[in-house]
């Protein structure tokens, strides 16, 4: 049985991804700062836990200490988070980056978190431009994606930054297209 470990596993998009890894028969392991976050769904499921923070190294290292086949990354909002994953995805087969609608900007440069709320002309599409890459320290909106996705390129990763899963089940973006055609 393949295994995960999903680092931010007890937020919005960890809990969705868990929970479809499991369906897939996957042994998933989550990783959050209090074990009282847990989703109840995800633990019921079958995840296991581990408390971790984000930035605690040695703990991530200890939950990969068995090997897993996929690391995903629900919590790398930073190119300082970038620089704290690309160790540990060297004991992963594969390593995701999940992240969310809020670093596309649209044609005035608004973002979901501006002052002023964007209007985008349609759907958000995989080439809609985003907000320009920082390094800033902290980003709990995930705002500096751009800077750690150039991170992880300038380091010679090949991580793959996911966008999410559709609520009918079926997957969208470049990663999800390519796997759908490798099968």
């Amino acid at each position: 049985m393949p295994r995960a470990l999903i680092l931010g596993g007890t937020g919005m998009l960890g809990r969705a991804t868990a929970l479809r890894l499991l369906a897939a028969g996957w042994r998933v392991t989550v990783t959050g700062r209090n074990p009282s976050n847990m989703p109840s769904e995800v633990a019921v499921a079958g995840a296991g836990f581990v408390p971790a923070d984000r930035a605690d190294v040695g703990r991530l290292r200890a939950a990969l200490a068995d090997g897993v086949e996929l690391l995903v990354d629900c919590v790398c909002y930073t190119a300082a988070d970038a620089r704290l994953l690309l160790p540990l995805a060297k004991d992963a087969d594969s390593t995701v980056l999940i992240s969310t609608k809020a670093v596309y900007v649209d044609a005035h440069g608004n973002h979901p978190n501006s002052d002023v709320e964007p209007r985008y002309d349609g759907p958000i599409r995989e080439t809609q431009a985003t907000v320009a890459p920082s390094d800033i320290d902290h980003n709990p909106v995930g705002l500096d994606a751009a800077g750690r996705a150039r991170h992880v390129g300038r380091h010679g990763a090949r991580i793959p930054a996911c966008g999410g899963l559709r609520d009918d089940g079926r997957r969208r973006g470049r990663l999800a297209r390519r796997r759908r055609t490798e099968r």
